[in-house]
């Protein structure tokens, strides 16, 4: 398994029920998927796009679970609510750099567990 400072698979491993393949898969998929989510959402923060902030970031919410990284659900619940209520959008650009950072940082630990 590995000591992993960003990540926490124990949710992924219970839904994969033993299935390291499974595992794999769904590893491959949130690295394939998450540098085009960020793109989206900084896209949106970058055009005051809130609907889109607040659409690209609800996708983003599930797949954050899954893989465990917790140190940044509370702001990426904040980002959303920000581009629901298009209120304290000046916060957005100091949240999406934190999750950013959390996220790349996440990856990292995830392409490590697969290779």
């Amino acid at each position: 398994m590995g000591n992993f400072k960003h990540i926490d698979l124990s949710y992924l491993n219970k839904t994969a029920e033993g299935s390291e393949e499974f595992i794999t898969e769904m590893i491959n998929a949130f690295l394939e998927q998450t540098p085009e989510l960020l793109t989206e959402i900084e896209t949106a923060i970058l055009a005051k796009d809130w609907a889109g902030v607040k659409a690209s970031t609800h996708k983003f919410k599930p797949t954050a679970v899954m893989m465990g990284i917790s140190a940044v659900s509370g702001d990426i619940q904040a980002l959303e609510a920000i581009g629901l209520s298009k209120t304290n959008t000046e916060n957005a650009p100091v949240l999406f750099a934190k999750i950013k950072k959390e996220i790349l940082a996440a990856c990292e630990e995830l392409k490590a567990h697969i290779a």
